[in-house]
C-alpha cells in the first residue's frame, strides 16, 4: 500500500493547487481521492481533464454515471461506486440496478450501456462477436464507443489509485457506501 496523506490545496504541489481549489469550489471540500492524486499532478489533472471532456461528450449525465458506476463495480472499487452514487446523476431503480450489476428494467438503452461497459472492462476491450453490434443496436453511435472507452479510462485511473491507496470513504459519501460486489445490498439503502 502506498502511504501518502491527502493534500489540501495549500499543501499540494503547485501544479495541483488550481485543480484542488476548483474541486473545493464545486463540492465544498477536497474528496480524499483527489487529495491523494494531488501528489502526482499528472494524475490529478489527467483525471480532471478527462472528466471535463466527458461532460462535453454526447453521453448524457445519466449515461456517464452508468458508465462510471459500472466500470467501478467491475473493477471492485468501493470508493468510486459510493462517490458516484452520491453524485445525484442516478436515482431509484436505475441506481440500484447499476450498483448491483443487474438489468435496468424499463431502460433498454441504459441496460445495453451497462452490459457493454461490463464486457469492455472484464474482457479488456477484446469483445466477442455481436457484443459491439448489440451496443450499437441499442441506439448508440460508433463515436460513442470511444467516449465509453474514455470514461472507462478515467475510472481505471481512479479505481486503481483507490485500490493501491486504500482510499477511505469521505463522510459526504457514507450514506451511499457500497458494500462491494460479493456482499448483499438492500435496494432501499440507496
Amino acid at each position: 500500500m502506498l502511504e501518502l496523506k491527502p493534500l489540501s490545496p495549500e499543501e499540494a504541489p503547485e501544479a495541483s493547487q488550481a485543480q484542488l481549489r476548483a474541486v473545493v469550489g464545486r463540492l465544498g471540500f477536497v474528496p480524499v481521492q483527489q487529495g491523494l492524486m494531488a501528489h502526482a499532478p499528472a494524475a490529478l489533472n489527467g483525471y480532471a481533464t478527462l472528466s471535463a471532456l466527458l461532460a462535453k461528450s454526447s453521453l448524457t449525465r445519466v449515461e456517464r454515471d452508468v458508465v462510471f458506476i459500472t466500470a467501478s463495480r467491475s473493477n471492485r472499487c468501493k470508493y468510486c461506486v459510493s462517490a458516484h452514487s452520491a453524485g445525484g446523476g442516478l436515482s431509484g431503480e436505475i441506481l440500484a440496478a447499476t450498483r448491483a450489476g443487474r438489468t435496468i428494467d424499463g431502460e433498454p438503452r441504459l441496460d445495453a450501456l451497462r452490459v457493454f461497459v461490463e464486457q469492455v472492462v472484464e474482457q479488456r476491450g477484446f469483445l466477442e462477436p455481436g457484443q459491439l453490434e448489440d451496443f450499437l443496436a441499442a441506439g448508440f453511435e460508433q463515436p460513442q464507443v470511444l467516449e465509453v472507452v474514455t470514461a472507462i479510462a478515467m475510472k481505471t485511473l481512479s479505481n486503481y489509485t483507490n485500490h493501491m491507496m486504500h482510499t477511505p470513504l469521505d463522510d459526504a459519501f457514507q450514506p451511499h457506501a457500497w458494500p462491494g460486489p460479493d456482499e448483499s445490498e438492500e435496494a432501499g439503502s440507496e
